[in-house]
């Protein structure tokens, strides 16, 4: 038997210990998921503009569309906003003020955790 039948120790053990190395709270849960469904619809738009190039004989390609402009520009600002966060991440730890460097107004300063959020809302 699980404690040999003692259920208040058995309750204590199933509790998750302090020293348990993996702990996630739920912000940092909601960007992993965000931006999870981001790197899926990336792949999948990728795929179909690959798969309706190499097969000739479908004459439908989500590359070929016309409306295809206005989410390709969507990605590309997309990719402004991440690249952005990134680099204030790397700023951020190898010691750059960047704030400083580009003048930026020190109260307005966002971390690289909200703009990623920030991306992927």
């Amino acid at each position: 038997k699980f404690c040999h039948g003692n259920m208040v120790e058995a309750r204590l053990r199933l509790l998750p210990q302090q020293s348990d190395d993996f702990q996630m709270s739920s912000a940092q849960f909601r960007f992993a998921h965000r931006l999870g469904m981001c790197f899926v619809l990336l792949l999948w738009v990728v795929w179909s503009c690959i798969w309706g190039y190499l097969n000739k004989e479908s004459s439908k390609s989500l590359a070929g569309e016309p409306g295809f402009r206005v989410f390709r520009c969507a990605g590309a600002l997309l990719v402004f906003h991440w690249t952005w966060g990134l680099s204030v991440y790397l700023w951020n730890m190898f010691g750059i003020n960047y704030i400083f460097l580009l003048e930026f107004d020190p109260r307005h300063v966002r971390s690289p955790l909200e703009i990623m959020n920030e991306c992927v809302d």
